[in-house]
């Protein structure tokens, strides 16, 4: 029976996440939004259907394994995949991604759908991993084995802190930070716009008519070219003085 609630429980989550399709939001952090908010509507009415009451008693479980998890992520796997168009509004992308998004997933995953699946942490970590796979397949993020192995293993670490400490603190402070470190990465400059080019609904919405471009491919594009005109210079300037100088040997 929990694995049929779990089922129907899962089936009424996406139902929310995916009705964003439904409103056709054009514009990209409007939809990144609005579809955090229809998760954590989502994630709260599965709490309310199924009398799930979440705990957020402080504590620090699996720190020190989600700090280390962190730390290879960063410095050896490079982040994540997921690429923002540069002309977003970086303020509304963060609190969606940083923010909503974390406390919704754990309120659902590391709530009450890892309540309904009697504590089964490597079930939860496989659902969680996989539905992600779904950013991959509208084109969000890049596929990345090592990715996909890294969300699970990250899973497996809330699931376990919230199914020790009992409480969904530990599972949102860590998901909130992983997302803040992601985030920070994901937006430096120059990581997101060659991905946008590819993405033909978002060029039809921010090309700019006069220039035939979207924003951040001008700044990125004059750059390369400034770039180029110096070392054509510094060439110049390089050959001139060493004809100069076999002139003055001859």
């Amino acid at each position: 029976m929990s694995v049929l609630y779990s089922i129907i429980a899962l089936a009424l989550y996406l139902a929310f996440m995916f009705s964003i399709n439904l409103f056709r939001i054009r514009r990209f952090e409007k939809a990144i939004f609005y579809q955090s908010l229809l998760g954590l509507a989502g994630a709260v009415t599965v709490c309310v259907a199924f009398r799930y009451v979440p705990s957020f008693r402080v504590s620090f479980v699996d720190l020190h394994w989600f700090l280390i998890l962190l730390f290879v992520n960063v410095f050896f796997l490079g982040g994540s995949e997921v690429r923002f168009p540069p002309f977003m509004n970086r303020f509304i992308v963060m609190v969606s991604v940083v923010f909503l998004s974390p406390f919704s997933e754990e309120l659902f995953f590391r709530g009450v759908f890892l309540k309904l699946n009697g504590n089964d942490i490597w079930t939860n970590a496989l659902v969680f991993s996989f539905l992600h796979l779904f950013n991959v397949i509208v084109g969000f993020e890049r596929f990345s084995f090592a990715n996909l192995v890294y969300r699970f293993v990250v899973a497996l670490i809330f699931a376990h802190s919230a199914a020790v400490s009992g409480s969904l603190f530990p599972a949102v402070l860590y998901h909130t930070t992983n997302n803040l470190v992601a985030f920070i990465l994901m937006t430096r400059r120059g990581r997101n716009v060659h991905n946008v080019r590819g993405n033909r609904r978002i060029r039809e919405e921010h090309t700019d008519p006069t220039s035939g471009s979207i924003p951040g491919e001008e700044r990125k594009e004059s750059d390369l070219e400034e770039r180029a005109g110096r070392n054509g210079d510094g060439g110049e300037d390089q050959k001139d003085s060493s004809g100069g100088r076999s002139d003055s040997q001859s």
